[in-house]
């Protein structure tokens, strides 16, 4: 029975070592693919702007392996349609996101994140001061094109601005924006760079165009960390434990008081089974 209850820390921790040495290798495994899929998307941001056309219709809008690559493409701005994305922060500081449609015909048009406005309530920014000159007609933008994002799970609201009111967002969801604007969206965005702002018809410096998303490791390397901390431990634990328990069945030593020898005459009791021998 004590062999037994000897060796069952070692039998469960083997499995777990294995278990949690075989997570920390996957993450290792999804780091390099994520290095790997970072060098892919930088190399496709340095390449030249692709030319959408000029009237850019259906099969230019839904042209595949156009996430990450710089585009262009001439339009008209049309303000009536801007959106607003609640919620975004920059630097710390909380604002919201414009969203404003680009006709590239008469049926299409391209969502273009023209920039971050700063709200103290996530909400109401001034949008009437980072409007698009409607009188610039047709205007060449050149940005980022990307993904949409997965809806926020909260409904489509209408803001109430100081000039107008506004559709708002909980995500760039362009599924939920294509169903409340009278345009075909194509299935990506344009965000705008500070870089790439002269020709596009805007006025004044606002809203504050935003830098490229950030290509991290993600929280990869983190997690790996901890899945082989977790195995050591579990390793530690199948040879710790088994001492500590023994230690425990042991218990302590007795405490080793002086003999009658040792103790002076004058300090020993009465001897038992004497009596007074006066």
């Amino acid at each position: 029975m004590r062999s037994t209850s000897r060796w069952l820390p070692f039998v469960i921790a083997l499995p777990l070592t294995v278990v949690f040495t075989a997570l920390g290798v996957w993450q290792i495994q999804r780091l390099g693919d994520r290095r790997a899929a970072n060098e892919a998307l930088a190399e496709r941001f340095n390449e030249p702007p692709l030319e959408l056309g000029a009237d850019a219709g259906e099969s230019d809008l839904r042209a595949p392996d156009l996430t990450g690559r710089r585009v262009r493409v001439d339009g008209r701005w049309a303000p009536e349609g801007e959106l607003v994305v609640r919620g975004q922060a920059w630097l710390g500081t909380p604002g919201v996101t414009v969203l404003t449609p680009l006709l590239t015909d008469s049926a299409h048009a391209v969502l273009v994140l023209r920039g971050w406005l700063s709200a103290a309530d996530g909400l109401a920014a001034d949008l009437a001061a980072a409007g698009v000159r409607e009188e610039a007609g047709r205007v060449s933008v050149q940005g980022l094109a990307l993904e949409g994002q997965a809806p926020s799970g909260l409904p489509v609201r209408e803001g109430a601005y100081p000039d107008r009111t506004r559709p708002v967002l909980g995500t760039i969801d362009i599924a939920a924006a294509d169903s409340i604007l009278p345009w075909s969206l194509a299935p990506f965005y344009i965000q705008l760079l500070p870089d790439s702002t002269a020709d596009a018809g805007l006025r004044g410096e606002a809203p504050l165009p935003l830098p490229p998303p950030p290509l991290t490791d993600g929280p990869h390397a983190l997690y790996a960390f901890q899945w082989f901390g977790f195995a050591l431990i579990a390793v530690a634990g199948a040879f710790l434990l088994p001492k500590a328990g023994q230690r425990a069945s042991v218990g302590p030593a007795p405490a080793e008081g002086p003999t009658s020898a040792q103790v002076p005459a004058g300090e020993r009791g009465p001897t038992p089974g004497n009596g007074d021998q006066r």
